[in-house]
């Protein structure tokens, strides 16, 4: 199976709140996000293949429709150019399928530094069932996603913090108490 970072593009229906972090916890990077009352449409790029990132967002019992954006089976254009460079500048600049290779060997090289005894040549075309089992023994631990909350909307703050919130204090992580202390509430 080969690995190999793609474009995606994912909108999500009705219940919205969290999936910044969720989105966070899989992309590679920063990814984009337009909202309105009841949807969020979020771009971003991920090792993770379709397959994979549709069981992640049923298993939160997310409403969404999820979409490779490879240029050979998909396109876009928002006629509101400041709305399509928001959500599609990033993938302007990584849709050239050349740097998305290079991303990919890179991870493989990375990857292959960690593993020892096991070492393993060659592009993301080449990567084999064993060295992916490999993968499990890497510690992949959620990256948090950079708000500039100055930024933010009045209503997106308040999103943010009920989600902060509603986790209950005793399972706060550090994240989490440095955006609380940033808008004045000190834990």
């Amino acid at each position: 199976m080969d690995m190999k970072f793609r474009n995606y593009c994912i909108v999500f229906l009705g219940k919205t709140n969290g999936v910044k972090l969720e989105i966070g916890k899989i992309a590679d990077g920063d990814p984009r996000f337009l909202e309105a009352k009841g949807l969020t449409v979020s771009t971003f790029i991920s090792v993770a293949e379709p397959n994979e990132l549709s069981d992640y967002f049923k298993s939160l019992n997310r409403n969404f429709m999820l979409f490779d954006m490879n240029n050979k089976f998909s396109g876009y254009n928002l006629e509101n150019e400041k709305l399509h460079k928001t959500l599609f500048e990033n993938m302007a600049e990584q849709d050239n399928s050349n740097n998305l290779e290079e991303m990919s060997n890179r991870l493989i090289d990375d990857i292959n530094e960690s593993i020892t005894g096991n070492p393993f040549s060659g592009s993301s075309k080449q990567f084999n069932d064993k060295l992916r089992k490999n993968i499990k023994d890497i510690d992949l631990k959620p990256k948090p996603v950079r708000i500039d909350l100055d930024k933010l909307s009045k209503n997106q703050r308040e999103e943010m913090i009920n989600d902060i919130l509603d986790k209950g204090y005793e399972n706060f992580n550090e994240y989490d108490k440095k955006v609380l202390n940033k808008i004045g509430l000190s834990f």
